[in-house]
């Protein structure tokens, strides 16, 4: 049978992590917030090296979204 990785609803729920978890004094959200993070952050080297060259440089979806936040809440304190 072929290994399948968990996935972060399994990692999640999985009761050993959670006794590990309550050890450590990580709580679900913490937990949850880094794996989804990561998870992110290898989607996106993952995208990047799909991309053909040219479209390394351009800003990726994730950052765009970010730096719109930033120029509303700028604007919004402007106001």
């Amino acid at each position: 049978m072929p290994h399948r990785e968990m996935t972060i609803i399994e990692v999640l729920q999985d009761p050993l992590i959670r006794q590990m978890m309550a050890a450590d004094g990580v709580t679900f959200e913490e937990f949850e917030r880094l794996l989804v993070r990561s998870a992110n952050m290898l989607f996106d080297k993952r995208q990047a090296r799909s991309l053909p060259q040219e479209r390394n440089n351009a800003v990726s979806p994730g950052s765009r979204a970010a730096n719109e936040r930033c120029e509303q809440s700028a604007g919004a304190k402007q106001r």
